[in-house]
């Protein structure tokens, strides 16, 4: 794993490169604590974000997965809600 010029996490594309079991569970732990417990969209996750969103009446908190985020990432779409809605139907597919 190494920074891009982005400052953003990337990893070799050899598929054939095993993953370390302690940065599994880092990343998992910092960016989708319930990763094996939901079906690609974490519910009480958005209910969270969209409660501090509204009350705030600004972006505050997020709720994406980490299925969410590669979904994000596929469909290269402005972050709206329009957006937000295809990267959770293209994740929980």
């Amino acid at each position: 794993a190494f920074l891009n010029e982005n400052q953003q996490w990337s990893f070799p594309p050899d598929e054939t490169t095993p993953i370390p079991d302690k940065l599994k569970k880092a990343v998992t732990t910092f960016e989708d604590a319930r990763f094996y417990w939901h079906f690609g969209v974490d519910i009480p996750a958005v209910i969270r974000a969209s409660k501090q969103n509204l009350k705030h009446k600004r972006v505050v908190s997020g709720a994406s997965t980490l299925t969410m985020q590669v979904a994000r990432l596929h469909l290269k779409g402005d972050r709206t809600w329009r957006n937000k809605l295809k990267e959770m139907g293209l994740a929980i597919r």
